[in-house]
């Protein structure tokens, strides 16, 4: 099994009575427990990192080891976190946009304080993509494996199935294996160049442990504006769900997040009652596209994953080829029913995949196959302890084989989404005329309502036949670079 290290992900908003929208707070200095900011000595440290959009709460070195760290339990100041917040940035900022300078001595401030729990990927060498086939240079494997590595030096024809990883340098890739040397092959859509400045996972990453669950996705919508929030959602008027179609009146597979007359909540329960406790705010968010997972992870200062990222957090260094789950074996339970559905503790009755065999149909909480007893295989989780990398949603993430997507370089979100609640990095994928709103289709893992199969690690998108636009099938997740790489840039 894999280690697991667990971190938060912490960011700040802040709303000024003189302003019309909560903005992105920016911290005072970059570094591991830099000056001006304070966690319990010994247990945990604050690592902000260069661009200062928030910072990560992860155990200490020297407390390294299992269990929980509980901070309550900690006596007078030693059990606080504290930050600094540099409000002087963001006040020039504000001026130098138009905006009124933030005045902190004699306005009251509103804060919000999100934090997003995290995998730490270390930095390491690992196979994707793949299977082809041992015996033939043909298409690769229907269950949509994509690449496979083959030598034909000095005459001898050698398949393996699998891309090494050992560094993020550029990979060429090839489209015909037949005359061509040693090298990585893609039959279906090479040839083509992965660039260096792409994310392949081999360097260090933080990644979501946990898919966007609903009850993230309320409060993101909550802190855009209307016009904003009109886009990231398909309920134009209150009473209605984010869902396939706009103005749905009822809830469609599990999909519970919710327009009020005030604002948006869940409500699961379809009561017209929002966020009561069996109103699932824990199940993973559905009905996304790829622009509304952008917006969300912009204006968390993530990024989306790239599908080497994935088979990384899903594979680990393991080097086994065959047919396995994101697990890392064929061991297979489906799903009959739930325990205190919707709500914090929802339970499945058994199972370790939620797939088109399971009931109820829609996703689960998220993480809810796992608990403080169970294996890596009996939680479906990958092999640093991500949950649910198969089944509940598909996961969008950034291929390699469409020219465009080559040329995200991983930047993070900033916190900031344009007027129209679209994210706004110029290397992300579906970027144009200042908005990230023409996203590519990019999918991995599985879903509620597709087979057991497309949760193997290396199913490829091309074997997703999904309709453009939100999907009951579509979810994600994002992840960030880690400041240990980014302090050195």
């Amino acid at each position: 099994t894999g280690t697991n290290n667990d971190a938060l992900w912490v960011f700040v908003k802040y709303y000024h009575p003189d302003d019309t929208e909560w903005r992105h707070a920016t911290m005072s200095i970059a570094g591991t427990n830099p000056t001006g900011f304070g966690a319990p000595s010994g247990l945990v440290d604050v690592i902000v990192p260069k661009d200062k959009k928030g910072f990560f709460l992860q155990r200490s070195e020297a407390n390294a080891g299992g269990g929980t760290v509980n901070l309550s339990d900690l006596s007078g100041d030693n059990q606080y976190v504290t930050f600094t917040w540099d409000y002087g940035h963001d006040s020039d900022a504000l001026v130098a946009a138009g905006g009124t300078a933030i005045d902190v001595a004699n306005a009251a401030l509103d804060f919000k304080i999100f934090a997003i729990e995290m995998v730490y990927i270390p930095e390491g060498s690992f196979v994707a993509m793949g299977p082809g086939t041992t015996t033939t240079a043909n298409s690769p494997s229907a269950v949509g494996g994509q690449g496979f590595l083959y030598n034909n030096q000095s005459g001898t024809k050698t398949y393996t199935e699998w891309w090494p990883v050992d560094n993020e340098n550029a990979i060429t890739v090839y489209g015909n294996a037949l005359d061509t040397p040693k090298g990585y092959y893609d039959i279906s859509d090479g040839p083509y160049t992965i660039p260096a400045t792409f994310p392949k996972g081999y360097n260090p990453f933080y990644l979501m442990k946990y898919e966007i669950s609903q009850g993230q996705y309320r409060d993101f919508l909550n802190n855009l504006d209307s016009a904003q929030a009109e886009n990231r959602c398909s309920a134009s008027a209150s009473a209605n769900y984010c869902a396939f179609a706009t103005n749905q009146a009822t809830v469609s597979n599990r999909g519970g997040v919710y327009r009020t007359s005030s604002g948006y909540g869940c409500d699961l329960n379809d009561n017209g009652t929002p966020d009561e406790t069996t109103d699932g705010e824990w199940v993973a968010m559905n009905f996304l596209d790829s622009n509304d997972l952008a917006a969300f992870l912009d204006w968390a200062a993530l990024r989306p994953m790239t599908e080497l990222e994935f088979e990384k957090a899903a594979r680990g260094p393991d080097q086994t080829s065959g047919d396995i789950y994101v697990w890392g074996t064929t061991s297979l339970e489906a799903t009959t029913t739930l325990a205190d559905a919707g709500t914090s503790s929802e339970l499945p009755n058994q199972g370790n995949l939620n797939y088109t065999s399971c009931s109820p149909a829609g996703p689960f909480r998220v993480g809810s196959y796992a608990d403080a007893a169970s294996t890596r295989t009996a939680a479906g989780a990958g092999y640093y302890g991500n949950m649910n990398l198969g089944g509940n949603v598909v996961e969008m993430a950034v291929d390699v084989t469409a020219s465009d997507n080559r040329l995200f370089e991983g930047s993070n979100g900033d916190g900031v989404l344009t007027s129209s609640g679209y994210a706004n990095n110029p290397d992300w994928p579906g970027y144009s005329d200042g908005a990230v709103t023409t996203g590519s289709q990019f999918f991995r893992g599985s879903s509620h309502s597709l087979a057991a199969t497309s949760a193997y690690v290396y199913a490829h998108p091309t074997y997703f036949d999904l309709p453009a636009g939100r999907n009951t099938l579509l979810g994600g997740r994002g992840s960030r670079t880690s400041p240990t790489i980014l302090m050195t840039q």
